[in-house]
């Protein structure tokens, strides 16, 4: 089984609905549409379907594109292989990753916005792939545990103020923020969640709790950040929490809530239409940052 093939024919497969969904929109809405652009949408929309169905090898005459060099075609495009030959891209799009272990192998690899990152997890989640998933974006990088197709760990290296495990803990007045700030200036290393627990500063229920909204909150950042480049690990989960086993889909779905919910505020006030009281739903309390260290930044620890 090849799986960059498969993720290409599902991801093509999802275009194509979204596609569908837009023309059967389009159907019911009876508001001027521009005629040059549904010819012209139809228009690539019969190239894609004479690419596909066209043999292995010919060249397609009408659309440009000759046999002469070979590009990396799909969806995907740049998957397990770079650019096109002689094709200019970043050292750190095309460097060889290093394997999270040594019982970890790539299956899979991109750079650049190729498929939206909701897309890629769900893929993943469907095909009940079990291995550590890492997403790059400008802004943090992210690392997802799969274990068949669930969420057992997730973790970032630039988690916000107000959205790492301490900070939740104190927020939800589990823990007081002085107490907390002594343990992390006298604690050893360590995860931060496994070690208050074992030393009985907290519940086990509550670091779970706590994690959990850490990990959602993480998948709505997930959601908004547009991906420079991924790599899938095929192997065992390393930091899964055997009592943490969250649905992908469903955090897809938190996720795709929150950006709708955000984007619909930043409408209102830059309508300067007045906005609802209150905190958005599911908004991180706020807190200051740690007095020391910066290893709350990353989930369960």
């Amino acid at each position: 089984m090849d799986p960059t093939r498969d993720l290409n024919i599902w991801a093509l497969a999802n275009a194509c609905q979204r596609l569908a969904d837009l023309a059967v929109a389009l159907s019911k809405d009876r508001r001027q549409v521009d005629t040059g652009r549904l010819q012209e949408v139809g228009r690539l929309v019969l190239r894609a379907t004479e690419h596909l169905e066209r043999e292995p090898g010919a060249p397609m005459v009408a659309s440009g594109v000759t046999s002469g060099k070979k590009k990396r075609g799909g969806l995907l495009g740049l998957v397990l292989g770079g650019a096109d030959d002689g094709e200019d891209v970043s050292a750190a799009a095309t460097s060889e990753p290093t394997a999270p272990s040594p019982n970890h192998t790539l299956s899979l690899r991109g750079h650049e916005q190729l498929i939206p990152t909701p897309d890629l997890v769900n893929f993943l989640s469907s095909q009940k792939k079990t291995g550590l998933l890492e997403v790059v974006t400008p802004a943090e990088q992210f690392t997802l545990e799969f274990d068949n197709g669930d969420i057992v760990h997730a973790q970032s290296n630039r988690t916000p103020e107000g959205q790492r495990l301490g900070d939740i803990l104190v927020s939800r007045n589990v823990i007081e923020r002085s107490v907390l700030e002594q343990f992390l200036r006298t604690a050893g290393s360590g995860r931060l969640g496994e070690t208050l627990v074992a030393q009985k500063w907290i519940t086990q229920e509550q670091f779970l709790e706590a994690l959990r909204l850490q990990i959602h909150w993480l998948f709505q950042r997930l959601f908004e950040q547009a991906a420079t480049r991924f790599c899938f690990w095929s192997g065992p989960p390393l930091n899964a929490d055997s009592n943490v086993r969250l649905n992908a889909t469903a955090l897809l779905l938190d996720g795709a809530r929150a950006f709708d919910e955000t984007h619909w505020m930043a409408r209102l006030s830059a309508d300067g239409t007045p906005q609802p009281q209150g905190p958005v739903p599911d908004a991180p309390a706020a807190a200051p940052a740690p007095a020391e260290g910066d290893w709350m930044n990353v989930a369960g620890s």
